[in-house]
């Protein structure tokens, strides 16, 4: 009752890179390490809520730098580029596709799904910027989608393989940009093996 409100501003200049989202915000450049032109507007709200509160715009530029969200648009490695998204639904594909249209991407995707996600919608945003997809099944999950029908939702738009298993998949995609998405499940079983293989 009698609350002040305040309304942030829209971000400007905003530049997606690969492995974080610049912005201007009311005359000031913020750099911040979650990636996407929905970040930067996410951070305004952050921004102007820390405003009030009176905290110093150093510590603000520190924390939006420093804040990480595992497996939503995850740089794991540079070189190679591998990256690791649980995006499931149009919203989520349609931030993914933005970025990978952003950063010129063209590679390959290690793709899984559950039956009850939006798998079809998810294959048709971000398929224009695959060369190639390899469809696994989720490890030990009865609600995973089989990947022949992963496949065929992919298959009008890009080159489509299937692997038994992770490994297989990943030796499969091996020498070329790396995408990993479809399902957090998907991202939180191939995580261990990323932190294994690029020491992270």
């Amino acid at each position: 009752q009698n609350a002040n409100l305040t309304v942030s501003d829209s971000p400007t200049n905003i530049y997606i890179g690969i492995d974080s989202t610049n912005f201007n915000y009311k005359g000031l450049d913020y750099a911040i390490s979650l990636i996407g032109k929905h970040q930067a507007y996410n951070a305004t709200l952050c921004i102007e809520a820390l405003n009030q509160l009176g905290v110093d715009n150093k510590y603000i530029c520190e924390g939006l730098a420093n804040t990480v969200h595992p497996a939503r648009l995850e740089i794991i490695s540079k070189t190679p580029l591998v990256i690791l998204d649980g995006a499931h639904n149009e919203g989520g594909a349609k931030a993914l596709a933005e970025y990978l249209e952003a950063i010129n991407f063209k590679g390959t995707a290690i793709v899984a799904a559950m039956q009850d996600k939006d798998a079809k919608t998810v294959a048709k945003e971000i398929a224009p910027y695959l060369n190639n997809i390899i469809a696994v099944k989720l490890h030990d999950n009865p609600r995973a989608l089989p990947p022949q029908k992963l496949a065929e939702y992919f298959s009008s738009f890009c080159n489509v393989e299937l692997a038994e298993n992770y490994r297989e998949a990943l030796a499969l995609a091996e020498g070329s940009p790396l995408l990993v998405c479809g399902s957090l499940y998907l991202a939180a079983d191939i995580s261990p093996m990323f932190l294994q293989k690029y020491k992270i």
